[in-house]
């Protein structure tokens, strides 16, 4: 009997030392107990909240758009760690079971991802993350994320104006000057587009939109249909359109801001009233390489404001350029050193006195050029292999056939001036190869404002008078230029 006692006292003795141990205070942790036991205990779940499929806008601005409920009548309340929309992070409270967020805050989101205003239901996920709160004043550390879907339609926009929309602003002919507004042409597309000149060198050229039924020779009136951007001076060749009123953009009293155009030139605007969103680009015109004063080194128009340069570039073609309206000032890599040179494969242009130079990437390769002037930017594509070697080339038809001049700082491009005295159909040659027109544009004369149509074999129309041709015997783009 006493050995029993005295082994029973033994084992409790032992379990007692064990107790001392590094396991028994890991299993005693109070930090590990609560998050385990968080787990166990207060199960969470996600779903739509009441505003999820929000209209906007909403009168208070706050939009319930996920409703948590807990598994347990301890939780008080709940604290947000984070919330994103579609992949966006977004400022977010809860309040009571519902998460809150911001209603200008979601359309903002829905409206930049889209690159639209329009009021129209658009689709987003929800990923939220929250902490609990005890009702007995402790929190633990336990959290959970959940996914919801809902969708969001943005705040009505302006009704397109019956009477058309105009232009004021720093422009030649205007001025902002309400006695010669600058009235725009409703496109095929619905979209409204006007052609403007910049009257401010160097400088920023203002302007805004304005609702064509309030025009008037009083400014009270004009405002009332004004439309701009939201930061005064935004040079972004596109944007979102604000309006008088914004519920999104502007707060009571304030006024839509005045889009930019830095620098001289010609340039197209062009309203989207249905996106409300607008956007800049240049007026397609002639393009000139700025290299050792050759004026018929000429970038080839391929349509749409694009235009493109072939040839094997070495350290002598380091590339600004300019346009025929402006030939004093160049265009050239964005940066404000302008003896730099600048050798990335895709680059930002910008028109101004101190812009650096464009270079191919590497020396003595065959690149093209591509100048996209509706975006601003270039981009360099290498021209694989050794491209075809045409000892001459000569501009042909009832005339006989003229001998073009090889560019040789600019290998395979070809030039010649020449008049023509009465009308002709003429192609490009060398030997059996062909150049010249695609065969539905073959009828179509060339003019100032033709005087590209593209890529083919067939013949081109050139009315009787004196023309600049150029051809690039590489991918076989040429202009013929009517001489001033």
């Amino acid at each position: 009997m006493k050995k029993s006692i005295l082994y029973s006292l033994a084992v409790v003795a032992t379990v007692g030392l064990a107790s001392c141990n590094g396991d028994y205070d890991d299993w005693a942790s109070p930090q590990s107990y609560a998050q385990e036991g968080a787990a166990a205990q207060y199960e969470l779940t996600f779903a739509a909240g009441p505003d999820a499929n929000a209209v906007l806008p909403i009168a208070s601005d706050s939009v319930r758009l996920v409703q948590i409920t807990g598994s347990s009548t301890d939780i008080s309340g709940y604290t947000v760690q984070s919330v994103t929309v579609n992949g966006q992070e977004v400022a977010a409270t809860a309040v009571g079971n519902n998460i809150v967020v911001s209603a200008k805050d979601l359309s903002k989101i829905v409206e930049q991802e889209s690159g639209s205003r329009a009021p129209q239901a658009r689709p987003i996920t929800v990923v939220s993350s929250v902490s609990i709160n005890l009702s007995n004043g402790e929190a633990v550390t336990y959290s959970k994320t959940g996914t919801t879907t809902a969708t969001v339609t943005p705040a009505p926009t302006p009704q397109e104006d019956p009477q058309g929309y105009f232009l004021l602003g720093d422009f030649e002919g205007n001025g902002w000057d309400l006695a010669t507004p600058i009235w725009m042409t409703k496109n095929a597309d619905g979209t409204y587009s006007a052609e403007v000149t910049t009257s401010k060198k160097n400088d920023s050229n203002y302007f805004k939109f304005f609702e064509g039924s309030h025009y008037a020779t009083d400014w009270d009136e004009v405002n009332k249909g004004q439309m701009g951007c939201l930061v005064n001076g935004d040079k972004s060749f596109s944007g979102f359109v604000v309006w008088s009123g914004d519920p999104v953009y502007l707060n009571d009293g304030e006024t839509p801001q005045s889009p930019a155009i830095f620098n001289t030139g010609r340039y197209v605007i062009t309203l989207d009233v249905k996106n409300m969103t607008y956007k800049i680009t240049h007026a397609e015109t002639k393009y000139y390489i700025y290299f050792r004063g050759l004026k018929r080194m000429m970038f080839y128009a391929q349509g749409n404001n694009i235009y493109t340069y072939t040839t094997q570039w070495n350290g002598q073609n380091d590339v600004k350029f300019f346009d025929v309206d402006d030939e004093k000032t160049f265009y050239g890599h964005e940066s404000t050193d302008a003896a730099a040179n600048y050798t990335d494969p895709t680059g930002s242009v910008m028109k101004g006195a101190n812009v650096g130079f464009i270079s191919a990437p590497e020396r003595n390769a065959f690149y093209r050029l591509t100048l996209d002037m509706n975006a601003s930017t270039y981009e360099w594509t290498k021209i694989e292999g050794t491209p075809q070697t045409y000892s001459s080339v000569g501009i042909s038809g009832d005339f006989g056939t003229q001998t073009m001049t090889h560019l040789t700082n600019a290998k395979h491009n070809w030039y010649r001036k020449m008049t023509l005295a009465s009308d002709a159909k003429l192609h490009f040659e060398a030997g059996v190869k062909v150049w010249g027109a695609p065969a539905d544009k073959a009828s179509t004369p060339i003019s100032d404002k033709n005087y590209y149509l593209g890529i083919g074999t067939s013949d081109i129309t050139v009315p009787a008078g004196t023309y600049e041709f150029y051809l690039n015997d590489i991918d076989g783009t040429w202009n013929i230029v009517p001489s001033v």
